[in-house]
Protein backbone atom coordinates (compact mmCIF):
# COMPACT_ATOMS: atom_id res chain seq x y z
CA UNK A 1 0.00 0.00 0.00
CA UNK A 2 1.30 3.60 -1.15
CA UNK A 3 0.52 6.41 0.45
CA UNK A 4 1.97 10.13 -0.08
CA UNK A 5 4.83 8.13 -2.48
CA UNK A 6 5.70 5.71 0.87
CA UNK A 7 4.97 2.24 1.06
CA UNK A 8 2.93 1.36 3.96
CA UNK A 9 1.76 -1.94 5.53
CA UNK A 10 -1.97 -2.80 4.52
CA UNK A 11 -4.29 -2.87 7.28
CA UNK A 12 -5.21 -6.27 8.19
CA UNK A 13 -8.21 -8.30 7.02
CA UNK A 14 -10.95 -10.46 8.75
CA UNK A 15 -9.82 -13.00 6.16
CA UNK A 16 -5.92 -12.78 7.59
CA UNK A 17 -7.15 -12.98 11.59
CA UNK A 18 -10.46 -15.46 10.76
CA UNK A 19 -8.15 -19.00 10.64
CA UNK A 20 -5.89 -18.24 13.40
CA UNK A 21 -8.78 -17.15 15.61
CA UNK A 22 -10.72 -20.43 14.63
CA UNK A 23 -7.73 -22.60 15.13
CA UNK A 24 -7.38 -21.36 18.58
CA UNK A 25 -10.81 -21.84 19.56
CA UNK A 26 -10.97 -24.66 18.58
CA UNK A 27 -8.39 -26.46 19.97
CA UNK A 28 -9.38 -24.86 23.18
CA UNK A 29 -12.71 -26.35 23.63
CA UNK A 30 -11.10 -29.80 22.59
CA UNK A 31 -8.14 -29.28 25.73
CA UNK A 32 -10.22 -28.11 28.79
CA UNK A 33 -13.12 -30.65 27.97
CA UNK A 34 -10.58 -33.54 27.08
CA UNK A 35 -8.61 -32.89 30.61
CA UNK A 36 -11.70 -32.99 32.20
CA UNK A 37 -12.92 -35.93 30.66
CA UNK A 38 -9.30 -37.88 31.11
CA UNK A 39 -9.28 -36.37 35.08
CA UNK A 40 -13.05 -37.74 35.61
CA UNK A 41 -11.52 -41.46 33.87
CA UNK A 42 -8.62 -41.60 35.94
CA UNK A 43 -10.24 -40.52 39.19
CA UNK A 44 -13.11 -42.88 38.92
CA UNK A 45 -15.76 -41.20 37.91
CA UNK A 46 -18.29 -40.84 35.01
CA UNK A 47 -17.17 -40.06 32.28
CA UNK A 48 -19.56 -37.21 31.10
CA UNK A 49 -19.04 -33.82 32.90
CA UNK A 50 -21.85 -31.90 32.02
CA UNK A 51 -24.27 -32.39 28.54
CA UNK A 52 -23.49 -28.99 27.69
CA UNK A 53 -19.68 -28.10 28.77
CA UNK A 54 -18.78 -29.39 24.87
CA UNK A 55 -20.48 -26.66 23.29
CA UNK A 56 -19.96 -23.92 26.02
CA UNK A 57 -16.61 -24.30 26.80
CA UNK A 58 -15.57 -23.43 23.13
CA UNK A 59 -18.53 -20.14 22.96
CA UNK A 60 -16.69 -18.81 26.06
CA UNK A 61 -13.40 -19.00 24.47
CA UNK A 62 -14.50 -17.66 21.25
CA UNK A 63 -15.47 -14.58 23.36
CA UNK A 64 -11.87 -13.94 24.30
CA UNK A 65 -10.72 -14.60 20.91
CA UNK A 66 -12.47 -12.99 18.34
CA UNK A 67 -12.39 -10.08 20.76
CA UNK A 68 -8.66 -9.95 20.88
CA UNK A 69 -8.77 -10.66 16.67
CA UNK A 70 -11.42 -7.66 16.29
CA UNK A 71 -8.49 -5.43 18.50
CA UNK A 72 -6.12 -6.22 16.52
CA UNK A 73 -8.32 -5.49 13.47
CA UNK A 74 -9.10 -2.22 14.47
CA UNK A 75 -5.48 -1.26 15.85
CA UNK A 76 -4.01 -2.12 12.60
CA UNK A 77 -5.71 0.62 10.91
CA UNK A 78 -2.95 2.88 12.84
CA UNK A 79 -0.20 0.82 14.00
CA UNK A 80 1.79 -0.64 11.41
CA UNK A 81 2.83 -3.52 14.15
CA UNK A 82 -0.91 -4.83 14.68
CA UNK A 83 -0.98 -5.96 10.90
CA UNK A 84 1.78 -8.11 10.86
CA UNK A 85 1.23 -12.12 10.71
CA UNK A 86 3.58 -12.44 13.67
CA UNK A 87 1.93 -10.16 16.19
CA UNK A 88 -1.48 -11.64 15.07
CA UNK A 89 -0.12 -15.31 15.48
CA UNK A 90 1.30 -14.63 19.05
CA UNK A 91 -1.76 -12.63 20.40
CA UNK A 92 -4.59 -15.32 19.33
CA UNK A 93 -2.05 -18.16 20.12
CA UNK A 94 -1.63 -16.80 23.78
CA UNK A 95 -5.04 -17.90 25.23
CA UNK A 96 -4.36 -21.45 23.66
CA UNK A 97 -0.94 -21.97 25.71
CA UNK A 98 -2.32 -20.35 28.37
CA UNK A 99 -5.32 -22.93 28.77
CA UNK A 100 -3.05 -25.84 28.20
CA UNK A 101 -0.77 -24.47 31.30
CA UNK A 102 -3.29 -23.77 33.54
CA UNK A 103 -4.50 -27.50 33.69
CA UNK A 104 -0.66 -28.22 34.87
CA UNK A 105 -0.78 -28.86 38.33
CA UNK A 106 1.43 -27.18 40.66
CA UNK A 107 2.53 -24.28 38.69
CA UNK A 108 2.47 -20.50 39.81
CA UNK A 109 -0.04 -18.30 37.93
CA UNK A 110 2.59 -15.83 37.15
CA UNK A 111 4.86 -18.72 35.99
CA UNK A 112 2.20 -20.16 33.48
CA UNK A 113 1.22 -16.80 32.26
CA UNK A 114 4.92 -15.65 31.11
CA UNK A 115 5.42 -19.54 29.79
CA UNK A 116 2.81 -19.37 28.13
CA UNK A 117 3.49 -15.87 26.51
CA UNK A 118 7.04 -17.18 25.89
CA UNK A 119 5.68 -20.14 23.98
CA UNK A 120 3.30 -17.79 21.61
CA UNK A 121 5.96 -15.43 20.51
CA UNK A 122 8.09 -18.49 19.36
CA UNK A 123 4.94 -19.81 17.88
CA UNK A 124 3.86 -16.47 16.33
CA UNK A 125 7.59 -16.33 15.42
CA UNK A 126 7.27 -19.69 13.14
CA UNK A 127 4.00 -19.24 11.62
CA UNK A 128 4.33 -17.12 9.08
CA UNK A 129 5.63 -18.51 5.64
CA UNK A 130 5.03 -22.11 7.05
CA UNK A 131 3.45 -24.91 5.30
CA UNK A 132 1.07 -24.77 9.08
CA UNK A 133 -0.28 -21.41 7.84
CA UNK A 134 -1.03 -22.40 4.01
CA UNK A 135 -3.40 -25.83 5.19
CA UNK A 136 -4.69 -23.82 7.95
CA UNK A 137 -8.39 -24.11 6.73
CA UNK A 138 -8.08 -27.67 6.72
CA UNK A 139 -6.74 -28.41 10.07
CA UNK A 140 -10.00 -26.18 11.60
CA UNK A 141 -11.97 -28.64 9.55
CA UNK A 142 -10.41 -31.12 11.09
CA UNK A 143 -10.41 -29.58 14.35
CA UNK A 144 -14.16 -28.94 14.09
CA UNK A 145 -14.75 -32.56 12.92
CA UNK A 146 -12.92 -34.03 15.84
CA UNK A 147 -14.79 -31.90 18.01
CA UNK A 148 -18.45 -32.98 16.47
CA UNK A 149 -16.75 -36.28 16.79
CA UNK A 150 -16.08 -36.35 20.60
CA UNK A 151 -18.80 -33.82 21.53
CA UNK A 152 -22.20 -35.79 20.34
CA UNK A 153 -21.33 -38.63 22.09
CA UNK A 154 -20.62 -37.19 24.93
CA UNK A 155 -23.28 -35.05 25.21
CA UNK A 156 -25.59 -37.93 24.49
CA UNK A 157 -24.14 -40.32 26.69
CA UNK A 158 -25.65 -39.07 30.06
CA UNK A 159 -29.57 -39.49 28.15
CA UNK A 160 -28.28 -43.25 26.45
CA UNK A 161 -26.96 -44.09 30.08
CA UNK A 162 -30.57 -42.96 31.94
CA UNK A 163 -32.50 -44.64 29.43
CA UNK A 164 -30.68 -48.01 30.04
CA UNK A 165 -30.66 -47.47 34.08
CA UNK A 166 -34.57 -47.13 33.47
CA UNK A 167 -34.67 -50.33 31.86
CA UNK A 168 -33.10 -52.01 34.37
CA UNK A 169 -35.33 -51.17 37.04
CA UNK A 170 -38.49 -53.33 37.99
CA UNK A 171 -41.93 -53.23 36.88
CA UNK A 172 -43.83 -51.37 39.71
CA UNK A 173 -46.29 -53.31 41.76
CA UNK A 174 -49.93 -52.80 40.76
CA UNK A 175 -51.54 -49.58 42.50
CA UNK A 176 -48.27 -47.75 42.98
CA UNK A 177 -48.69 -44.33 42.43
CA UNK A 178 -47.26 -42.07 39.51
CA UNK A 179 -44.30 -40.57 40.96
CA UNK A 180 -44.79 -38.00 38.15
CA UNK A 181 -47.85 -36.78 38.82
CA UNK A 182 -46.93 -36.44 42.63
CA UNK A 183 -44.35 -34.10 41.92
CA UNK A 184 -46.50 -32.01 39.56
CA UNK A 185 -48.61 -32.02 42.23
CA UNK A 186 -46.42 -30.68 44.69
CA UNK A 187 -46.53 -26.73 44.81
CA UNK A 188 -43.00 -25.40 44.92
CA UNK A 189 -42.96 -22.06 46.94
CA UNK A 190 -40.76 -20.10 49.84
CA UNK A 191 -44.66 -19.07 50.59
CA UNK A 192 -45.21 -22.70 52.13
CA UNK A 193 -42.14 -21.70 54.41
CA UNK A 194 -43.36 -18.50 55.17
CA UNK A 195 -47.40 -20.08 56.03
CA UNK A 196 -45.64 -22.50 58.42
CA UNK A 197 -43.65 -20.57 60.34
CA UNK A 198 -46.27 -18.30 60.90
CA UNK A 199 -48.84 -21.23 62.31
CA UNK A 200 -45.93 -22.07 64.31
CA UNK A 201 -44.64 -18.93 65.83
CA UNK A 202 -48.13 -18.15 67.50
CA UNK A 203 -46.88 -21.26 69.82
CA UNK A 204 -43.23 -20.06 70.35
CA UNK A 205 -44.07 -17.39 72.62
CA UNK A 206 -45.55 -19.11 75.59
CA UNK A 207 -42.49 -20.35 76.05
CA UNK A 208 -38.79 -18.89 76.60
CA UNK A 209 -36.80 -21.63 75.88
CA UNK A 210 -37.93 -24.25 73.31
CA UNK A 211 -36.56 -27.82 74.11
CA UNK A 212 -37.12 -31.21 71.91
CA UNK A 213 -40.23 -32.25 74.48
CA UNK A 214 -42.14 -29.20 73.21
CA UNK A 215 -41.18 -29.47 70.12
CA UNK A 216 -42.33 -32.86 70.00
CA UNK A 217 -46.01 -32.49 71.65
CA UNK A 218 -46.39 -29.66 68.96
CA UNK A 219 -45.73 -31.76 66.20
CA UNK A 220 -48.01 -34.57 67.83
CA UNK A 221 -51.41 -31.54 68.78
CA UNK A 222 -50.94 -30.46 65.24
CA UNK A 223 -50.84 -34.27 63.70
CA UNK A 224 -54.06 -35.04 65.45
CA UNK A 225 -55.40 -32.50 66.25
CA UNK A 226 -59.25 -32.46 63.98
CA UNK A 227 -59.63 -29.22 61.55
CA UNK A 228 -62.06 -27.39 62.67
CA UNK A 229 -62.91 -25.91 59.33
CA UNK A 230 -61.30 -25.59 55.35
CA UNK A 231 -61.95 -25.09 52.23
CA UNK A 232 -62.86 -28.70 51.31
CA UNK A 233 -65.55 -30.17 53.35
CA UNK A 234 -63.97 -33.49 53.57
CA UNK A 235 -61.52 -32.38 55.90
CA UNK A 236 -63.93 -31.14 58.07
CA UNK A 237 -63.31 -32.78 61.42
CA UNK A 238 -60.31 -34.68 60.52
CA UNK A 239 -56.73 -34.46 61.73
CA UNK A 240 -53.91 -34.52 59.03
CA UNK A 241 -52.73 -38.18 60.50
CA UNK A 242 -56.19 -39.18 59.81
CA UNK A 243 -56.51 -37.80 56.32
CA UNK A 244 -52.91 -39.43 55.54
CA UNK A 245 -53.77 -42.92 57.01
CA UNK A 246 -57.45 -42.74 56.62
CA UNK A 247 -58.47 -44.65 60.07
CA UNK A 248 -59.69 -42.82 62.97
CA UNK A 249 -58.30 -42.15 65.92
CA UNK A 250 -59.43 -40.84 69.69
CA UNK A 251 -59.26 -37.01 70.34
CA UNK A 252 -55.75 -36.26 71.13
CA UNK A 253 -56.03 -35.25 74.92
CA UNK A 254 -57.48 -39.06 75.34
CA UNK A 255 -54.27 -40.00 73.17
CA UNK A 256 -51.83 -39.01 75.22
CA UNK A 257 -53.73 -40.34 78.38
CA UNK A 258 -56.28 -37.10 79.95
CA UNK A 259 -59.59 -37.29 80.08
CA UNK A 260 -61.91 -34.85 78.14
CA UNK A 261 -64.35 -32.83 80.00
CA UNK A 262 -67.86 -33.02 79.31
CA UNK A 263 -71.28 -31.84 79.97
CA UNK A 264 -73.79 -34.59 81.61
Amino acid sequence: MVKDGIATRAPATWKQVWPLAVFSTLLCGLTQNGARSMARVFAGRPLDHGVHAWWMTPLGDSLAIFFLALVLLLLSNWMRWAGKRTVQATVLSFPLFLTVLLLAPRLHTITEVLLAAGLAVRFGAWVPGTAFEKHLPRINAGLLFTTLLVALPMALWPMVRARLDHRALADPPAGAPNVLVLLWDTVRASSLVENLNSRLRNYFFLRRHLGPDYLALLQFFLNHRRFVRSQRPERVGKSPAQLLGSSPHPHWREMLGYVRFSRN
